[in-house]
């Protein structure tokens, strides 16, 4: 592989904030190296000019970027294809130089959407590539921001590019990539395809994303992608195939049991971290519950009871919704009576108040 000079890596600083080298290494379309022409064919490359694409991307302990351009041989030459791939080197870091909790050998991997891949990379990596093309083997880029020329997209966007996404729709995608899923995107260009890749390869280690021309399948040996995304969508992110149904976020699950008990303990409980109900927090939804049923059984009670005493056992009045404790006095004093049924006075033998004396006759 050929070797960045040190003088091509000045003032080109890592996501530690320290100057490396890096290599970069160049390869024909049929998969071998410049530098080494009559050597094995490099398979990744094969992959890449077979399926159409352009931008191959690795997080893993060395992050890998290959990236699709065109170039000439000479000025008066016609334009070839051509195949770069970038490696940060990390070797020469310190422990101090890495995120808490990772070492030199760990993949760093977060729950974030802000923590991007191309973070991993040096600013100005893709003007490494052009320098190092142009005077290690003596090619000329084309400068077109084209599919034809992806490198001339990462010398036009630099390292922030546009996502493309709602942050929702990230992060279901990073939570599915975690899981072991495959997904497939469109986007509306190229610079948002390679955004949303760089959001979402640093959900899992060894994850592997491709940004392809067109893709008309992910069996073959676009089964080694775990992410692919292809530009010509509509504006925002357009899930295609098996990924439409996986990026809808599952109904949240409820607790076992119906009734307003179970509810009420649904909607207030707290967990602690002993994993038990916060009861501070459920003491004011229960009392609710008591008074509810409390003011209930007094109805229930009060018609029951006039409606024995009177013979007739009549209908209760239409109740107040059963949520709205602050209308239950009022309606108590309003309705109490008559929902009591209270009987008027009735004659009873043996009176002497204006009525006759009923006795048998024998």
């Amino acid at each position: 592989m050929a070797l960045l000079r040190p003088s091509d890596s000045t003032n080109y600083s890592t996501w530690s904030g320290r100057t490396n080298m890096a290599t970069i290494t160049i390869f024909d379309s049929r998969g071998h190296q410049l530098a080494d022409p009559h050597g094995e064919r490099d398979e990744d490359i094969r992959r890449m000019n077979q399926y159409g694409v352009v931008c191959e991307l690795y997080h893993g302990q060395v992050p890998r970027l290959t990236t699709y351009f065109r170039a000439r041989e000479s000025d008066s030459g016609r334009l070839e294809q051509y195949y770069a791939r970038y490696q940060p080197d990390r070797s020469d870091r310190s422990p101090a130089d890495f995120p808490s909790g990772h070492t030199r050998d760990s993949v760093p991997t977060s729950n974030s959407a802000d923590d991007l891949f191309l973070d991993r990379f040096p600013s100005g990596f893709a003007a490494q590539i052009v320098r190092h093309a142009e005077s290690e083997h003596g090619l000329s880029v084309a400068d077109s921001t084209t599919n034809e020329n992806f490198l001339g997209t990462l010398l036009e966007i630099g390292g922030s590019p546009n996502q493309g996404s709602s942050a929702d729709e990230r992060q279901r995608a990073r939570e599915l990539l975690a899981d072991g899923e495959r997904l497939h995107f469109a986007t509306e260009s190229y610079e948002t395809a390679l955004g949303l890749i760089s959001s979402l390869l640093t959900a899992q280690a060894d994850l592997t994303a491709a940004i392809t021309e067109d893709t008309s399948t992910l069996d073959g040996g676009m089964s080694a992608y775990d992410c692919v995304v292809e530009p010509g969508g509509e504006e925002g992110l357009e899930s295609l195939g098996d990924t439409k149904g996986k990026m809808i976020p599952p109904e949240p699950t409820r607790n076992e049991g119906t009734g307003l008990g179970n509810d009420i303990l649904s909607s207030a409980q707290g967990e602690t971290s002993d994993g038990h109900a916060d009861i501070a927090r459920i003491a004011p939804y229960l009392a609710g519950a008591l008074v509810v049923g409390v003011a209930i059984g007094i109805l229930i009670g009060m018609a029951l009871a006039s409606g024995l005493d009177s013979g007739n056992l009549i209908a209760l009045p239409d109740m107040p919704h059963i949520l709205d404790i602050s209308q239950l006095p009022s309606f108590i004093s309003e309705n109490g009576t008559e929902a009591s049924g209270t009987p008027a006075p009735t004659s009873h033998p043996n009176t002497t108040a204006g009525t006759t004396t009923n006795k048998s006759t024998l």
